[in-house]
């Protein structure tokens, strides 16, 4: 029994020496492992997406406000004439058809306007003249309008159709439908072109949909713009109701003759100088007075 005990504390004496306690002689004696500090790094700049005309970039993004500002700004300067149709149809068969055209000098002091609108008995909605043609020179308007064979003319500084001026390059349109969609870019028809294909409707009320219809529906977008930024053309469609029908809307517009177009005043100018009337003076609805204008 004796002799197990020395060969125990022989045992211990040796592992006591060995230097595998952590703590030991060898552990003092060994160099500390130093873990580097993380070095800061600059997050990667991302890779901006090109713009493939002014205002839309390759992935579809588009600000309808700059979109807006290329389309007018690739027009200054220029002639050009703008046409613009609207048409609304039930079941294939045509209610109501309004097409209007613009013919502008450079720099807009001088325009012609046309406006003519066809419209069934089964659609309520009825247009303040079926026709109406207009020319001005900046500072003044004559204009011929004609309703239910019955003709008249009109005479009024141009400011008295503003409305008009306004709309002469159609980009508050181009801006109001280009923030209406999502779109998708595709080539164009021609080199320097590109489509914009809209992919959802963000914002229905945008479409100015016709008086007494709701719910805009199936909405479907196609702009084709230059790479200058021109909106050479677009066609728009979506369905609407009106009392329970189905409607079918579809509006173009296209812009042609840029820098090709004269404006010439009309055959019938001299005789609306000596005949026109003034348009009436009408009460407006704070009170104020001014003169009728047929709506464009």
């Amino acid at each position: 029994m004796r002799r197990w005990s020395v060969v125990v504390l022989a045992v211990v004496v040796v592992l006591a020496g060995c230097g595998a306690t952590p703590g030991g002689r060898e552990d003092a004696e060994r160099p500390a492992t130093v873990t580097p500090a993380a070095v800061p790094t600059e997050p990667p700049t991302p890779t901006p997406v090109p713009v493939v005309v002014p205002g839309v970039t390759a992935d579809g993004e588009v600000s309808a406000v700059a979109l807006a500002a290329g389309h007018r700004d690739a027009l200054v300067g220029d002639s050009f004439t703008r046409s613009a149709t609207r048409t609304i149809s039930e079941a294939g068969t045509l209610v109501r058809r309004t097409e209007r055209r613009y013919r502008v000098e450079p720099f807009r002091p001088e325009f012609r306007y046309h406006q003519n609108q066809t419209i069934a008995g089964s659609y309520p909605a009825r247009a303040a003249v079926a026709r109406l043609d207009l020319w001005s020179n900046g500072s003044g308007v004559v204009a011929r309008l004609e309703d239910d064979d019955e003709v008249r003319y009109q005479q009024a500084p141009a400011d008295e159709f503003s409305s008009l001026v306004v709309g002469i390059t159609g980009d508050e349109r181009v801006s109001a439908l280009g923030g209406a969609f999502s779109f998708v870019v595709r080539d164009g028809p021609t080199a320097d072109t590109v489509r914009l294909v809209s992919t959802g409707l963000r914002t229905p009320a945008a479409l100015d949909e016709p008086p007494l219809t709701t719910d805009v529906r199936n909405a479907s977008l196609t702009m084709v713009v230059t790479r200058a930024g021109l909106v050479r053309s677009y066609r728009l469609t979506y369905d609407v109701t009106l009392d329970e029908r189905t409607l079918r809307v579809v509006e173009s517009m296209r812009i042609t003759a840029v820098g090709d177009t004269q404006v010439e005043r009309p055959s019938w100018y001299r005789f609306a100088v000596e005949n026109g009337s003034q348009p009436p003076e009408r009460t407006g609805p704070n009170g104020s007075r001014g003169r009728y204008v047929p709506s464009p």
